[in-house]
């Protein structure tokens, strides 16, 4: 059974627009198409063991990496497209535990993906994120459950 670790934590505040309320996106915020796609690629493949330089390369947005310390030893690559006074409204961030392998050479392994997505309304905000959690490979049974739990 194939498990897939994925926080989509989606800000339920509303942000005023300026414009039309119309707009599909904030600006700074990628197209949730986008994420949708590089979600496809990542669960269509071993996604447990893809690299940090393969995420970077497969992800619409440029990253930021930090090292954390303790055990097991970890990278975190972190993107900040749509910070507001210190306030993430649209970012995401990869979780890799690195092991060693069995000849003691470093390897990274995916443990988690967080993606924090915000819209001009909830209705906006419950589109995209059944655009972003489609990528990942959910059921139309569990895609219904949780658009459900939002209305």
């Amino acid at each position: 059974m194939r498990i897939w670790f994925v926080l989509l934590a989606t800000s339920l505040s509303f942000v005023s627009s300026l414009g039309s309320s119309h707009e599909t996106e904030l600006v700074g915020c990628p197209d949730p198409d986008l994420l949708a796609v590089s979600l496809t690629k990542i669960e269509k493949s071993d996604w447990q063991n893809l690299s940090v330089e393969r995420v970077m390369s497969d992800w619409p947005v440029q990253f930021d990496e930090l090292v954390c310390e303790g055990a097991p030893p970890c990278r975190i690559l972190v993107s900040k497209e749509r910070a507001i006074k210190g306030h993430c409204e649209c970012c995401e961030a990869f979780v890799f535990n690195v092991e060693s392998d069995k000849g003691g050479k470093p390897k990274e392994k995916l443990v988690d993906v967080i993606i924090h997505y915000s819209s001009s309304n909830r209705e906006d905000l419950l589109r995209d994120a059944m655009k972003i959690l489609r990528g990942t490979g959910l059921q139309d049974a569990v895609m219904r459950c949780i658009h459900g739990a939002f209305i």
